[in-house]
């Protein structure tokens, strides 16, 4: 009888194991901006999660407002998002 999620694997077999990521470190509302900004033009984070998740929000023309994500952030600790 195995227990949950073991799983035998025979001699001689290659076993190949893909887990997901960390979780990433620290509070994403206090992540530099800029480095959330770098993340979105190489496509790691979407526009929307760096909005709802980091509080970065950008222009019409994909610039930076940092107006905009300072009160969205304040939003964020609030609990306000």
């Amino acid at each position: 009888l195995k227990g949950k999620g073991e799983q035998l694997i025979p001699a001689g077999d290659l076993l190949y194991w893909e887990a997901p990521g960390g979780g990433g470190y620290g509070e994403p509302s206090e992540r530099d901006p800029l480095a959330v900004a770098r993340d979105v033009r190489l496509g790691l984070v979407s526009l929307q999660a760096a909005t709802e998740i980091y509080g970065v929000v950008f222009a019409g023309d994909g610039s930076l407002d940092e107006a905009a994500t300072a009160e969205r952030r304040r939003r964020i600790v609030r609990g306000a998002a």
